[in-house]
């Protein structure tokens, strides 16, 4: 069950990072373009 676990934060911890990532580079790219 603790395998599990792991694997699922460190799914999760990706995605939000990821995410983060696109919306920053998102902002920059609209921001650049204003």
């Amino acid at each position: 069950m603790r395998m599990s676990r792991d694997w699922w934060q460190e799914i999760w911890t990706k995605r939000v990072t990821l995410s983060r990532y696109i919306f920053h580079t998102r902002s920059n790219n609209d921001r650049r373009r204003a």
